[in-house]
């Protein structure tokens, strides 16, 4: 491993070498600094770098090293923080010319514990504006692009963090997955995207606190990087009540991965509400499943008629945008992007019993998938019916899927996250190859604060099926 570049490393090499003096934190960030400066202007992953506070981190890092004052599991690794999540000192946007100047006071918790175990924020990863799309294509930033051919998307709304991580900016990345956020770029870019466990990592400045399906996301490289990181960042907050009172939990990577296949019992959704499933994609997934098969999982093919949706919850997601940000049309309408403003309408006339509704269907979908659980150990299912599209393309525009027009992108393309948004259960994200260059992945979903398992099965499929190895062009 002595001769791969610094910033092909995962982040445990990186503490390691920092901890070993092989290498220091400065010069672990002047190097990953240097390679953002080169691939960031192909990919457009980021909304601000923080380069001279990111090397002030560092020579404290080095300095707390020096005198051996504590040992930091994760020191002097880079990591970034999407632009929709509380940075102390440093502006968070939101993708937005409407939240310029925003100036925090404070980390958020999950920013605060990284910084705790020896991480340095180097820089805000872009979003879509307001979190609210799934491609990353705002006015104020651009577009950020797929690192494995820049003429495609690398999804949303955390574009820029997966894109990141995809492209050696940084092994560790901090999203949020409020319809599949974290999974859907992290599919698009050949990396690792999870939406813990509702309740597991603390989103204790998020606006809605009770009604809420938006979860703090990660994304990694590597299986062990994930265990890593969501050692850290899960814990206990007064300010949040799904986490409030609990007790942290410790995360790894077996050491025979693959051993905890047998006898997994794995229940397949080929689609959830779509039509057609791209054949590229098909095909890579039943492959996947046929080599954990071959490990010792039972696979079971889900009821075609399972209901996997809230049928008023796309009503009731766009009148809770009215709500929060409907008052911004009459003065910023001109700097937001399209995407945003259409949404922000659409909420506008949602009767207040749909919005109820959604709620009652909400608590139904959740025990209708909770029972699915009494017979399987994992829900797994493609996370998008296609690999990502073109830059060109709009996610309110219609889509093909094998030369059939399957409806608009963002029903279509991606039907397979929200549902556990709205459940709250844990979902991941896990490169099981490529179609015509563009990775694709496989989700899987586990029950509550079973997020060991998902790590489990990324680390198995990490063996079986390996991606850490493969890098896009634009990674150097």
């Amino acid at each position: 491993m002595n001769d791969v570049p610094l910033h092909k490393k995962s982040a445990i090499e990186i503490s390691t070498m920092v901890h070993t003096k092989q290498m220091s934190a400065e010069e672990v960030v002047k190097t990953i600094l240097g390679h953002i400066n080169r691939a960031n202007c192909e990919v457009n992953a980021f909304a601000l770098i923080c380069d001279q506070q990111a090397m002030k981190d560092a020579r404290e890092i080095d300095r707390k090293i020096r005198q051996g004052q504590e040992v930091l599991p994760l020191a002097g690794v880079p990591f970034t923080v999407k632009d929709l999540i509380p940075t102390k000192g440093i502006e968070t946007a939101s993708g937005s010319f409407v939240m310029q100047g925003n100036i925090p006071t404070t980390d958020a918790d999950p920013v605060m514990q990284l910084k705790k175990a020896g991480a340095i924020l180097i820089g805000k990863s872009t979003t879509a504006e307001l979190g609210s799309d799934v491609f990353t294509n705002t006015k104020r930033y651009g577009t950020t692009r797929n690192p494995w051919n820049t003429e495609h998307h690398s999804g949303g709304s955390s574009g820029g963090a997966a894109a990141a991580v995809a492209a050696g900016m940084g092994p560790i990345a901090i999203s949020t997955d409020g319809g599949g956020s974290a999974r859907i770029p992290a599919s698009c870019c050949g990396v690792l995207g999870m939406k813990p466990t509702l309740g597991l990592v603390p989103n204790e400045m998020w606006a809605l606190k009770f009604d809420t399906f938006t979860s703090i996301g990660a994304n990694t490289r590597t299986s062990a990087d994930l265990a890593a990181m969501l050692t850290v960042i899960n814990n206990s907050h007064p300010y949040d009540p799904w986490t409030a009172g609990r007790s942290r939990i410790q995360f790894s990577v077996r050491s025979e991965p693959v051993e905890n296949l047998a006898g997994l019992r794995i229940l397949y959704v080929p689609t959830m509400g779509n039509r057609i499933v791209d054949k590229n994609v098909n095909v890579l997934v039943e492959d996947a499943l046929s080599v954990l098969s071959n490990a010792g999982a039972k696979i079971e093919l889900a009821p075609s008629d399972f209901a996997w949706h809230s049928p008023s919850g796309r009503d009731a997601f766009c009148a809770t945008y009215n709500a929060r940000f409907g008052h911004l049309l009459a003065g910023y309408r001109h700097v937001m992007s399209d995407a945003i403003v259409s949404l922000i309408e659409l909420g506008a006339n949602v009767p207040s019993n749909t919005i109820a509704k959604a709620s009652l269907e909400r608590a139904e979908l959740f025990t209708r998938v909770q029972k699915l659980f009494d017979n399987a150990d994992l829900i797994v299912s493609p996370t998008l019916s296609a690999p990502a599209p073109l830059c060109k393309s709009d996610s309110r525009e219609m889509m093909e899927i094998n030369g059939e027009p399957v409806g608009p992108f963002r029903q279509a393309w991606c039907p397979y996250s929200q549902t556990f948004n709205h459940t709250g259960h844990p979902a991941i994200t896990i490169p099981v190859g490529f179609s015509a260059g563009l990775p694709v992945g496989l989700q899987a979903v586990a029950p509550y604060f079973a997020d060991q398992a998902l790590i489990d099965l990324a680390a198995a499929i990490e063996e079986l099926i390996p991606w850490t190895d493969a890098w896009p062009e634009t990674a150097g």
